[in-house]
């Protein structure tokens, strides 16, 4: 699936138009959409690959930038699936996310963004109950929470939380759930504190 994304971001460069890409929309989107759900489940070093997150992420940038908001929304999934795994290249992509968001249009690719996130939060942030050990008070556990090393997961929350809180009264319907998940992700992960 790889080796699909290649060629055509090569026949792209080498001159040929985004018609061609276009063309072959439906084999980019599932390529889009698998690699990055291998590289969910699955580390790059133990597939036998010499592939490096970072490669896979160049790859799916230059995808991400199609005028086909059908490849445009596929290729921020496999963001989504990627940075799960490297949890490091979410960095990398915080800006783009902040365009998604802020923008009015695509509703899809709003709806993926703030899907990613809640992902990355469910993931890579602690839940409450995991910080129960019996007898502790709800206050030692903050400060306990806010030790530890969801330092990352607290930080984007932080970040995005405004344009999630907004994406709330968004006019498509799947816009707002996907943000009302997000908010209760980061409600019970403790993940912002006042």
């Amino acid at each position: 699936f790889y080796e699909i994304l290649v060629k055509t971001r090569a026949s792209v460069q080498k001159g040929g138009s985004e018609a061609l890409a276009l063309a072959a929309k439906s084999s980019i989107t599932r390529s889009l959409y698998t690699v990055g759900l291998i590289c969910n489940h699955f580390d790059l070093k133990h597939i036998g690959t010499k592939l490096t997150p970072r490669q896979l992420l160049d790859v799916l940038l230059d995808f991400s930038r199609s005028s086909d908001p059908g490849i445009q929304v596929k290729a921020f999934a496999g963001f989504g699936f990627l940075c799960r795994r490297y949890p490091e290249l979410l960095s990398d992509l915080e800006e783009m996310y902040m365009m998604a968001l802020k923008s009015k249009g695509n509703a899809q690719l709003k709806q993926r963004v703030i899907e990613n996130l809640t992902d990355f939060f469910v993931d890579h942030g602690h839940n409450l109950e995991s910080l129960s050990n019996g007898d502790t008070t709800l206050a030692e556990k903050v400060t306990h929470k806010s030790e530890s090393k969801s330092g990352q997961c607290s930080s984007l929350a932080e970040k995005f939380g405004a344009f999630i809180r907004t994406a709330i009264f968004y006019p498509v319907a799947s816009v707002r759930k996907a943000a009302a998940d997000a908010i209760f992700s980061i409600v019970k992960r403790l993940l912002v504190h006042p």
